[in-house]
């Protein structure tokens, strides 16, 4: 999971608790619960973060100072527009920075809502 990535929460009866990547497009792929505040190997441990802000990852397809939203196309990715139709909308945060190397999302964790 690339650092910034959204993430979602599950607890799995066998395996306990488990972070994926959150999708807008599903019921069963959302909530996003925050973002991946470093790069997370799969099948390690990592950092994510639920408040705050996430820097140092790649915001160049984001706008600046509009909302972050759960993207339904792509898998943990952001975006800057809400999805509309038969997704869901869930606004994570703000873009403080757009850069592809020092970009940055203020944290703000809306619930997801349907369009």
């Amino acid at each position: 999971m690339p650092k910034g990535s959204a993430i979602r929460h599950l607890i799995h009866q066998d395996l306990g608790h488990v972070f994926l990547l959150a999708q807008a497009n599903s019921v069963d792929s959302m909530p996003c619960a925050g973002l991946a505040d470093e790069d997370i190997e799969i099948g390690n441990y990592g950092r994510i973060a639920i408040s705050g802000a996430v820097r140092l990852f790649n915001c160049a397809h984001l706008r600046v100072c509009e909302p972050a939203y759960v993207s339904a196309e792509t898998p943990g990715a952001l975006t800057s527009t809400p999805t509309g139709g038969p997704n869901l909308v869930q606004q994570v945060g703000v873009v403080l920075s757009n850069d592809p190397v020092t970009g940055s999302v203020e944290l703000s964790i809306h619930e997801p809502t349907k369009k």
